[in-house]
Order: structure tokens, then C-alpha cells, then sequence
């Protein structure tokens, strides 16, 4: 699985102009889901749109490097 926290095909599958990263709970996250979905849809979402600070409290914990899609 490339992402872990969307369903549509991009995200679970990737794509080519897509990134991903681990998280600190051991699931992997997509570029656009880190920096929008989370923010705007997540659990503990922001009613205004996405963070400007890019480690807000919305979006789950890295522990890696983002990693191109490569297929």
C-alpha cells in the first residue's frame, strides 16, 4: 500500500507525481494527504483549510524521508 489514509486508486496503489513517507505508527502517507487531506478531513481537522505550518498538529508524525513513486 503507498498510502494508508485515502482509498481512492492514487493514493493506495501511486502514482508517478506522488510522494510518500512513514509514519511514527508504522503507516505510510502520500505527499497530498499529508499536506491537504489531513488538515481539511482528518480526525482532529482544521475548519479554515490546510495549516500553513507544516508540522501542525493534524498530520501524523514522520519518521522518514519522502520516497518517489517508482514503477
Amino acid at each position: 500500500m503507498f498510502c494508508d489514509f485515502c482509498d481512492c486508486e492514487d493514493c493506495k496503489f501511486g502514482q508517478k507525481m506522488l510522494s510518500h513517507a512513514e509514519t511514527n505508527k508504522g503507516t505510510w502517507i502520500c505527499d497530498i494527504c499529508y499536506y491537504y487531506d489531513q488538515c481539511t478531513n482528518g480526525p482532529d481537522r482544521n475548519p479554515d483549510g490546510p495549516c500553513k505550518d507544516k508540522l501542525c498538529k493534524h498530520r501524523p508524525i514522520l519518521m522518514g524521508h519522502w520516497l518517489k513513486f517508482s514503477k
